[in-house]
């Protein structure tokens, strides 16, 4: 889908909306049970501006899972189990990509402009995490789709994603294959960020 338009970008999130654009929908075939309907502001603005808090980390957050699309329930599990061996851990559900990091290269090139209050959608939403939280990324689709979280400010980011394609088999056996399923987060979150080892029991189906 295209829009077309003139105008400047949003002081909110630095993105050029107002400048026109285009949009693609990814459809799936791994049915998603849908949550309970949210109603707040932060979440329906956030879901347009490109992610939004699924489980908003606390102040000690030593951990956040960042997933985006099909694997939502991976990501789901995964934070649940992480959460009764780690502190305050966050859970992010990012629904575009492409507008977080739009958003943020926008702002950084108005910061170098001399914009010194540029700040963008994913800079707000990832600036009272601690040094030490390790952000776990997951898409069924390439890594480094969003890996680039951590360089926002400066997290260790462990990032999982499909780097082959062409396997075929059921979703259970392909997602722990491509280590996108809850399992591999868990061992991620266990062996690669500071704490005490998470029992890595299979949860997986």
């Amino acid at each position: 889908m295209q829009k077309d338009g003139e105008g400047d970008p949003d002081e909110r999130t630095w993105l050029r909306d107002e400048t026109g654009g285009s949009i693609y929908l990814r459809l799936t075939t791994n049915p998603i049970e849908q949550p309970v309907v949210r109603v707040d502001d932060e979440f329906r603005q956030g879901a347009i501006d490109g992610a939004y808090w699924l489980r908003k980390p606390g102040p000690n957050c030593e951990v956040v899972i960042a997933y985006q699309g099909a694997v939502a329930q991976e990501a789901i599990k995964a934070g649940g189990y992480i959460a009764q061996g780690r502190c305050d851990i966050g859970v992010l559900a990012v629904t575009s990509a492409d507008r977080l990091n739009a958003g943020w290269t926008a702002a950084q090139q108005a910061r170098s402009d001399g914009v010194q209050g540029a700040k963008s959608h994913i800079e707000t939403l990832l600036g009272d995490l601690p040094r030490n939280c390790v952000i776990i990324t997951v898409i069924d689709g390439h890594p480094a789709t969003l890996s680039w979280l951590g360089a926002v400010h400066g997290h260790q980011t462990v990032p999982h994603g499909v780097e082959h394609f062409g396997q075929t088999g059921n979703i259970t056996d392909l997602y722990r294959h491509f280590r996108i399923d809850a399992d591999a987060l868990i061992q991620s979150a266990s062996e690669l960020s500071q704490g005490r080892k998470i029992p890595c029991v299979a949860i997986a189906g």
